[in-house]
Order: structure tokens, then C-alpha cells, then sequence
């Protein structure tokens, strides 16, 4: 075997690897996982895309339509969800809260890519919310992470 062709034998499979390792995987993104967990019925109460540099934060005027959103479709025993989301510094973050038929409402976040790079899966957890029912529900409510 010549040298040009013991090259070709050795180069071609590992460019050939290497291409694959850097194909972009195509994740799903947050609205699967939302979807999981409310039905596909559920109210959608907003998807908030905030830029880049800017905190992931509803303004005054946002966090008033969702409060009222999200308090009349759980005062209906409704599903519903919100999700405020953006890039972070090296994945799409989001963030919300969703609720089910039953009055449970759970506080969630997401990331597409925890460990810094496209080499690792999602993540998307939850969080209880206690909900005081007198009150209306309020975008930014403090739930209990899960430990």
C-alpha cells in the first residue's frame, strides 16, 4: 500500500467521524415538555422571548396579563402555562409556570444545554407552588425547589 493510499484509508473515516460528532443535534425546546405536563388543551398565557443581556423578568404591564391568565384559568380548574425564555450565555433558558386540572401549580425551568455545550441533554424541572386561594396568582410567586 502507498503512502497516498494508506493516507486516504486512515483520513476518510476520521473526518468522516468527526462530521458526525459535529451535527448539530436538534433538541425540542421547552413547549414539548409543557405540553407533557398540562395536555394540549392547556391555556397558553404568554410566551415572553426576552433578548440577550436583558434578565429573564416579565415588566409591569406583562406580569399584570399573565397574573390575570393564569388566575382565571386556575380559578376554572383550567390548565394553563407561561414561559418566560431567551438566550442565556451559552444555552436558551426559560422559565414559567404551569398548572393542572386539579389546582396543582408548579414553578418550571428549562435549559437546553446545562453543561455549556451541545453534547448534553436538556434539562426541564418543576417546582410546588403553594397557592393561597383567595388570592390571585402571581407570575413571579415563590415555589420550593425540589432537593
Amino acid at each position: 500500500m502507498r503512502l497516498s493510499e494508506l493516507a486516504t484509508a486512515i483520513v476518510l473515516p476520521l473526518l468522516a467521524a468527526t462530521a458526525s460528532s459535529c451535527s448539530t443535534h436538534q433538541k425540542p425546546g421547552v413547549a414539548p415538555h409543557l405540553v407533557r405536563v398540562t395536555g394540549p388543551a392547556a391555556t397558553n398565557c404568554g410566551v415572553y422571548r426576552i433578548p440577550p443581556v436583558l434578565p429573564h423578568k416579565l415588566n409591569a404591564d406583562q406580569a399584570q396579563a399573565v397574573s390575570s391568565c393564569i388566575s382565571d384559568a386556575h380559578a376554572k380548574r383550567e390548565a394553563f402555562w407561561f414561559s418566560v425564555e431567551g438566550p442565556g450565555i451559552d444555552s436558551y433558558l426559560a422559565t414559567g409556570l404551569f398548572g393542572v386540572g386539579d389546582g396543582t401549580v408548579r414553578r418550571f425551568w428549562y435549559d437546553s444545554a446545562p453543561c455549556g455545550g451541545p453534547q448534553c441533554d436538556e434539562r426541564f424541572t418543576t417546582a410546588p407552588c403553594v397557592v393561597e386561594a383567595s388570592l390571585a396568582l402571581d407570575p413571579e410567586m415563590k415555589c420550593t425547589p425540589l432537593k
